[in-house]
């Protein structure tokens, strides 16, 4: 398990349940991280798949994929930090 799919699992929605508005604000804070050491994680590996693919049609198709992957691993951040914002507004 990565870093930050741990930090997926912390902030899971078995967690969600709790309705204290500072440790929601904690909570969204701490995705927020998450998904910004997820992001940053994947410019880096970006870069690094540019660097070494050789060829541009190669070099698009494979970062085609990982740019989607990239997407599926984002998805439950963004669904829990809406889920958060709709509590904290709410």
């Amino acid at each position: 398990m990565s870093m930050i799919e741990a930090d997926l699992s912390r902030v899971g929605s078995g967690e969600m349940a709790r309705t204290d508005p500072a440790a929601l604000r904690r909570r969204y804070q701490s995705l927020l991280t998450a998904l910004a050491n997820l992001d940053f994680e994947y410019e880096r590996e970006r870069e690094r798949m540019s660097a070494f693919l050789s060829g541009p049609n190669g070099q698009h198709r494979a970062l085609v994929r990982f740019r989607e992957k990239h997407r599926e691993r984002r998805m439950p951040y963004l669904h829990q930090l809406a889920m958060l914002r709709s509590r904290l507004q709410g």
